[in-house]
């Protein structure tokens, strides 16, 4: 509040700020909504539903740092086992077995396709598919481990 207020304040000795302040906000919400919008979403709702794996050890864990470890255990081979930063094709093939089943590689490939134009609903749908079955599997132990732990 007292940085809106301190901008508004700005206006008065630097009537140019008031383009900052309306044109900016605009664009960036047309950037997002129009250009973004589809892969924004798509990242938003895989990230809800792993952040449900991430609350069910979060509950159980006896320390912050168990989590991050226990996290970053479960979620490094997932992402750089997947076809996010390197092609499948250049892999050998029993990993490339694993990249076609694996939820980062779609849902990498379903981004790649909003933002760029190419195919989309294939992978999208198996993202979206992974995303719902990752929140129907954590988010009621989750939530039962909370309660049985409260």
């Amino acid at each position: 509040m007292t940085l809106a207020w301190r901008s508004l304040v700005q206006i008065k000795h630097n009537p140019m700020e008031l383009l900052d302040l309306s044109v900016q906000p605009i664009m960036f919400l047309l950037l997002f909504t129009y250009v973004f919008g589809g892969a924004l979403a798509l990242l938003l709702a895989f990230a809800l539903a792993m952040s449900w794996m991430a609350v069910l050890v979060g509950v159980t864990a006896a320390s912050m740092e168990k989590v991050q470890i226990l996290m970053f255990s479960l979620m490094m081979p997932i992402t750089f086992t997947s076809n996010a930063f390197v092609a499948t094709d250049t892999m050998p093939s029993w990993l490339q077995k694993w990249m076609e089943v694996n939820p980062v590689s779609h849902l990498a490939d379903a981004v790649r396709g909003l933002l760029g134009g190419g195919p989309v609903a294939s992978d999208a749908t198996i993202s979206l598919l992974w995303a719902a079955g990752i929140i129907v599997v954590f988010a009621p132990f989750a939530v039962r481990t909370f309660r049985n732990r409260a």
